[in-house]
């Protein structure tokens, strides 16, 4: 999922907190019965699922419409079409 991302937003590359805040924050939050430590029924995140379900199509940026041109550093990469 992180990598991902990275290759979505090349700007994040090398900026943990930021990759961390957008795995966390556009994740499902899931709870759960199983109560480890001093975690309850409700808590999120939880020692069973963490933060929850990641979303990667949430935390990842957009994609462009289809018929745009995709253009790099390096050159056009060719019209996208998903």
């Amino acid at each position: 999922m992180v990598a991902l991302l990275l290759s979505a937003d090349p700007d994040l590359i090398g900026n943990v907190d930021a990759v961390e805040s957008a795995v966390t924050q556009t994740a499902v939050p899931l709870t759960t019965d199983q109560v480890c430590g001093s975690d309850t029924p409700e808590t999120v995140p939880n020692n069973v699922y963490g933060w929850g379900l990641i979303d990667v199509e949430a935390a990842a940026p957009p994609l462009p419409p289809a018929g745009y041109m995709i253009y790099t550093p390096f050159g056009a990469l060719g019209v996208f079409a998903p």
